[in-house]
């Protein structure tokens, strides 16, 4: 196995222990690195565990997978800087938004009877919001500037992040796996990364 992940743990999990058990596997080749996937980013768990490893002479998490993307931004505040800091590669998961960022939800429609979110309240109070349809908006302007489709420029938006090494895609088909592999050849001028990221308020302005 190349890398293990780690979902989560919770406080009451002995992180020495943890990073001890996790550095055997890797001694034992097992596997080659250690990655941290989290729910909800906590930057002083990993930066913890690391500054354990490091201490010890063990296998540190070189990689993180959490969730990141248009209008999913918790990360860029400490998250990000705690990664940047250890050198940590950024592979984030939903980089659309559970589909939202593809543009097959409208405000006039809402959600769809063939949606895999359809019957999920939670998606709806996330994601079908006035303030993300907002961002949705700036996306569809952007993505029409560089001729692609708004999942296309919304990938190409994270991939132009500091910090971020590569999104996750969740391509169910040939044809979407194809769609979100062309994200690699826009090229986003400064002035549109901007435009998208200021399109959502930043939560950690003024602190």
């Amino acid at each position: 196995m190349d890398v293990l992940y780690i979902h989560r743990w919770d406080d009451e999990t002995p992180t020495r222990e943890m990073m001890k058990t996790l550095n055997g596997l890797v001694e034992d080749g097992k596997v080659h690195y250690l990655g941290a996937s989290t729910l909800r980013p906590n930057a002083w768990k990993v930066a913890k565990a690391n500054e354990i490893a490091r201490a010890e002479g063990w296998e540190p998490f070189t990689v993180a997978q959490p969730r990141y993307n248009l209008v999913d931004r918790e990360i860029e505040g400490d998250y990000l800087e705690m990664t940047r800091s250890y050198g940590i590669a950024v592979c984030p998961w939903s980089p659309l938004g559970q589909g939202f960022l593809t543009g097959k939800y409208t405000r006039e429609d809402g959600l769809t009877g063939e949606s895999r979110a359809a019957e999920s309240s939670r998606f709806e109070e996330s994601y079908l919001t006035e303030e993300n349809f907002d961002v949705h908006d700036e996306l569809d302007a952007v993505a029409e500037e560089v001729d692609a489709t708004p999942a296309q420029t919304a990938l190409a938006w994270l991939m132009h992040r500091d910090g971020v090494t590569a999104p996750i895609v969740g391509a169910r088909t040939v044809e979407q796996l194809t769609e979100n592999l062309e994200a690699a050849a826009i090229d986003l001028t400064d002035e549109q990364v901007d435009r998208l990221t200021e399109a959502k308020p930043d939560p950690y302005a003024g602190l």
